[in-house]
């Protein structure tokens, strides 16, 4: 199975637990519409993971850490499920999806994006908002003599800004009452179970800090650890694609040297020694990375407009790249006032670059002290950039919805 692009975290392959019940059997939970579900007792298979329409939800949450500093954006989501259904009635089916924080058991945490995923093939000519797709993995699996199918759905048309973190995340396949009725059963698709084989990122599919909800009509009402099903539930096999939020600056821009040149960004070399707010701790120059893909959209700071004299010059930079404003970080889109501080639209991409230094500290760009990447930190990252990588997408902004 080939990974989703720009996976930055996946729990890791299915571990060949099968555990399911044929197809009409109960699964759990056994009485959809019980107020009080015992876990230990009301199941005899793995957890499906589907939402029956209306709003039955039956799905399992998996836990992933954004691991960079800056955050993630996320543009999609995936879950790897086993079903009997065909693959032309898998392509007709929506998707729910949400990412949550703050989750533990019975106490469902913050939400923080969710939504429907339309079917892929309803708009082969163009996109509009989230689609999903499937795909078959390759791998089946045979239980009571039946085969089984897994597939994985991915969500795409996603953005959403994450900070650094431990997130919940879960994408379940929606299911009609046609297509109940037509397959005779409620329970039709499956979360495969993983132990972390070649994962990506963290935590590895070894943790077993997954859930499990089932909720009728609403999806909360239960937080179940995947463990009180059995020590073989305890991580699911789901993922996240995305990209690490963008820090970087216009090429054009001006870096004072320790010796007190000016050097355009672009025209930096490796080696170089940059001025930094310690006059006496100057940062080596390891790694002048080009962002492969450009930006349209860039903060633009005039002179003057953070004290006098910064910046000396105007100052083109991403919207998350933390720049020292009074002893303090702040990121550009935080300072727009609709004046000195704005949004530039450029009418062709720019490429902008990132700095990666060996100690990591602000450094004098156009008069303003902007952060660089520590190398020791830059080497830590999901996927390590050389001489083309992954920082070309500007971060979307996502504000925490109410606790529900």
């Amino acid at each position: 199975m080939s990974l989703p692009a720009d996976t930055l975290w996946y729990n890791g392959d299915w571990n060949l637990f099968v555990g399911i019940h044929p197809v009409g059997e109960a699964v759990c939970p056994c009485d959809p519409s019980a107020t009080d579900i015992d876990a230990s007792t009301a199941c005899a298979s793995r957890p499906p993971n589907q939402l029956n329409e209306p709003s039955l939800l039956m799905g399992t949450y998996t836990d992933f850490d954004v691991t960079d500093a800056f955050g993630w954006n996320i543009t999609g989501l995936y879950s790897n499920n086993f079903t009997t259904l065909p693959i032309d009635v898998l392509t007709t089916l929506s998707a729910t999806f949400e990412i949550r924080s703050d989750v533990s058991a019975y106490d469902p945490g913050v939400l923080i994006d969710s939504g429907t995923a339309t079917p892929s093939f309803a708009f082969r000519s163009r996109t509009i908002g989230a689609v999903v797709s499937v795909t078959p993995t390759g791998r089946t699996a045979i239980s009571d003599s039946i085969l089984y199918t897994e597939y994985t759905f991915l969500v795409t048309g996603l953005s959403v800004s994450l900070p650094f973190g431990k997130y919940w995340m879960n994408v379940a396949p929606i299911l009609t009452a046609e297509v109940i009725t037509d397959f005779g059963s409620d329970f039709l698709i499956f979360n495969s179970t993983t132990d972390g084989v070649n994962s990506v990122g963290v935590p590895a599919g070894n943790n077993a800090n997954d859930f499990f909800v089932v909720g009728n009509p609403d999806p909360t009402t239960y937080f179940i650890p995947s463990n009180d099903f059995g020590t073989e539930y305890h991580d699911f096999s789901n993922g996240v694609t995305g990209r690490i939020n963008p820090i970087c600056i216009d090429p054009n821009m001006q870096v004072t040297l320790q010796n007190d040149e000016l050097v355009r960004i672009r025209d930096l070399k490796e080696g170089a020694l940059l001025r930094t707010t310690d006059i006496n701790c100057p940062a080596k120059l390891v790694i002048n990375y080009r962002n492969d893909v450009g930006h349209k959209v860039l903060i633009k700071i005039l002179p003057n407009a953070i004290k006098q004299g910064v910046p000396n010059k105007t100052l083109y930079i991403t919207a998350n790249h933390p720049i020292l404003v009074d002893g303090e970080y702040k990121k550009p889109r935080d300072l727009i006032n609709g004046n000195t501080v704005s949004r530039s639209r450029r009418s062709e991409p720019v490429n902008t670059h990132t700095l990666v230094t060996d100690n990591g500290k602000p450094v004098m760009i156009n008069g303003v002290p902007v952060s660089t990447w520590n190398i020791k930190r830059w080497k830590k990252l999901p996927k390590l950039p050389q001489e083309k990588g992954p920082f070309n997408r500007p971060a979307a902004s996502a504000s925490l919805k109410k606790k529900h």
